[in-house]
């Protein structure tokens, strides 16, 4: 099992606040079956000014280093969930290239369906090799 949305990494929103708070429910997420996850840390300007910070990707990557330290079986991606405003597009454009895909993950009705395809039209996404949960 997968889990894609995950405030497991410590100290970046209203989530984990400690490291091992973080490995403790990395341990229960990999007893429980799930066998990667994807850590989706609030990032917005507003309430949580982190957005695609160098901070923000050396506290991930230093979450990840201890769950293998501690040898705890389970894959580790990163996101971010995103609180749209009228800067959203302008600082995903700029931070697209240092990302090695999108997955845009929107709600699964229509209005979610339109968000995505604008998204993915403002971005410059190939709605055909796109992926959308």
């Amino acid at each position: 099992m997968i889990d894609i949305h995950t405030h497991i990494v410590p100290g970046l929103d209203d989530g984990s606040q400690d490291i091992e708070t973080s490995v403790m429910m990395a341990e229960m997420a990999a007893r429980s079956g799930v066998s990667a996850l994807i850590a989706t840390p609030h990032c917005n300007q507003m309430m949580f000014p982190n957005f695609a910070s160098d901070s923000l990707l050396r506290r991930m990557e230093s979450f990840r280093e201890e769950v293998i330290r501690e040898n705890i079986e389970l894959d580790i991606a990163f996101g971010m969930e995103i609180f749209c405003t009228e800067e959203v597009p302008r600082l995903l454009k700029e931070k697209k290239s240092k990302c090695d895909e999108v997955i845009l993950a929107t709600d699964p009705d229509r209005e979610g369906e339109a968000i995505a395809w604008h998204l993915a039209q403002v971005l410059g996404l190939d709605v055909t090799k796109t992926k959308r949960l």
